[in-house]
């Protein structure tokens, strides 16, 4: 399985295997890959003041929940400061459609 987690206005393409890492895995995994993309400085934020949510719907997902149980194969996630998330969410949709149109 394969999901697209958009971080720091970047796309990211984030194989996970079967799906039987956390939420929380794959936080850290985007941040890491984005850390090793050219021109990208080190985000201040950490995977524990990032909130991923799911982009199609604004579902909060929860860090523990192992990736297969909460999403499908070729899902969006947005990754977002935890504070920030609801407020970001009512404005995921739009951002997916126009990016995907």
């Amino acid at each position: 399985m394969r999901l697209s987690v958009r971080f720091n206005n970047k796309w990211f393409v984030i194989p996970c295997g079967e799906g039987h890492n956390t939420v929380q895995w794959l936080i850290e995994e985007t941040i890491r890959r984005s850390e090793g993309t050219g021109g990208s400085e080190k985000s201040p934020l950490t995977a524990q003041n990032l909130q991923a949510v799911l982009a199609r719907s604004g579902a909060m997902l929860d860090p523990n929940d192992a990736i297969n149980e909460v999403l499908d194969d070729n899902d969006f996630v947005h990754l977002s400061g935890k504070y920030s998330a609801v407020q970001d969410s009512a404005h995921l949709y739009s951002a997916y459609l126009l990016d995907h149109s």
